[in-house]
């Protein structure tokens, strides 16, 4: 899948270099702070890894349209606190290869806003408690859709400072568990990762204007 994916997104970045005024490319590492929506708990405290690649084009002057393989770890994290007698610790821990796809747009030459959905593909996932691995009831979705929207600050040349907020469309379980939401009017009931990503991006391919 890694493979096939790559691929996918080489012969598309060479694609569009022949028509577009500007191509980057480049690769990005940061941390991810997430949560569960549905599981009963709230608070970014699941902290994971995020790294990756993407190729950048540019459609018209000041708009871009960007993709990207990343592989991301999300979930969603509770520690026991013996001070305050709760013994108890949970854990959700999942890991996708994830697929953005983002229009971004450059107001100044060192901001870009980008927005766009994303297609993650589970690698991992499991839940814990109390520090032993659980048998989950309802077992994740191997394929989960997001949402994408954030900013990029390019403060030194080639290197800039990425935020963004990633949340799912649809729910990472099947059926209805006690303390699952409902996100939108016409969704089931199910859980939902939000998440906010702060990474480094190195750029080191650069071709036109």
């Amino acid at each position: 899948m890694k493979r096939l994916l790559l691929t996918l997104l080489t012969i598309t970045a060479f694609t569009f270099t022949s028509v577009s005024q500007e191509f980057n490319g480049g690769a990005y590492i940061g941390i991810v702070g997430s949560e569960v929506d549905g599981d009963i708990l709230g608070g970014l405290n699941k902290v994971g890894l995020n790294g990756g690649f993407y190729t950048n084009l540019q459609m018209a002057e000041k708009f871009y349209l960007q993709f990207e393989l990343a592989y991301v770890q999300k979930g969603s994290q509770k520690n026991a606190d013996h001070e305050a007698g709760d013994y108890d610790s949970f854990k959700i821990k999942t890991d996708y290869i994830e697929v953005p796809v983002l229009v971004q747009f450059k107001p100044v030459e060192w901001l870009r806003f980008e927005m766009g959905p994303s297609i993650a593909f589970l690698v991992n996932g499991k839940e814990f408690i109390n520090g032993n691995e659980n048998m989950p009831a309802v077992e994740f979705k191997t394929l989960v859709y997001n949402a994408i929207v954030g900013a990029n600050f390019e403060f030194i040349r080639n290197l800039s400072l990425n935020i963004r907020f990633n949340t799912s469309i649809n729910s990472i379980r099947d059926g209805d568990q006690s303390g699952y939401v409902k996100r939108f009017p016409l969704s089931d009931y199910g859980q939902y990762h939000n998440c906010l990503i702060i990474s480094l991006k190195f750029r080191f391919l650069r071709f036109g204007s």
